[in-house]
């Protein structure tokens, strides 16, 4: 969030949590390093407060100094359901743990989360350009991440062992892109064309040349 801000302070982003509560603690942290931090500023010198009058710097919306004219915050947090946010225009979305056991339950709470999120965020993005990342723990089968798997949207899941998959971007594939790769990723076997890999900052076999250790059984105790 604040390298985008950084890159570009024009830019208009919006963060997304299960509650409005939940994204403020996010939008609290940004603000904080906009306003206090020096290695922030050793980096992006110029991303700073506006200090232009009627621009906002409340818990859920903030300005940085910009050129005037741009009528939407520079970054706004929301919860899920939050009304409003048709009319705004968006660069980018983060969306952090948005779904919980709450708004996953049941089919209603499922199919509302989703048709909210469609609705309310998805059309709010710029049509050239814009970009959106959504982190989430797994909840239900019917959840909206393996929805969004489902249509084709790229995606990388870890399991609790430290096993990856990914999806590439599907209509990326059919327009001819070539499989999406990255260095710090590596086959968990060995095999180029295995399907699950390994985070190689996590893993402590990044070169997997370390054979497996033999199988042991321990003796239950007698009680």
């Amino acid at each position: 969030t604040l390298y985008l801000l950084g890159q570009d302070p024009t830019t208009r982003g919006l963060v997304v949590s299960a509650t409005e509560e939940q994204s403020k603690k996010v939008l609290k942290m940004v603000g904080d390093y906009v306003r206090e931090s020096t290695e922030l500023h050793l980096v992006f010198p110029k991303l700073i407060p506006s200090t232009r009058r009627g621009d906002q710097w409340t818990q859920t919306a903030l300005v940085v100094d910009r050129p005037a004219g741009i009528r939407d915050p520079s970054l706004k947090a929301v919860g899920d359901g939050t009304q409003g946010i048709a009319g705004s225009r968006l660069n980018w979305v983060i969306v952090d743990d948005l779904l919980n056991w709450e708004n996953t339950s049941t089919k209603a709470q499922r199919d509302k989360t989703y048709h909210w999120f469609d609705s309310e965020v998805l059309s709010r993005l710029d049509p050239k350009g814009s970009r959106i990342v959504l982190t989430n723990t797994a909840r239900h089968p019917e959840d909206m991440m393996h929805r969004l798997e489902a249509a084709g949207w790229p995606t990388l899941r870890m399991d609790i062992l430290g096993n990856v998959r990914f999806q590439d971007d599907l209509e990326l594939r059919r327009e001819g892109a070539p499989p999406w790769r990255h260095p710090m990723l590596r086959p968990a076997s060995g095999n180029a064309m295995e399907s699950t890999w390994r985070l190689k900052p996590h893993d402590p076999d990044p070169t997997n040349s370390t054979p497996p250790p033999p199988r042991c059984f321990i003796k239950p105790p007698k009680w």
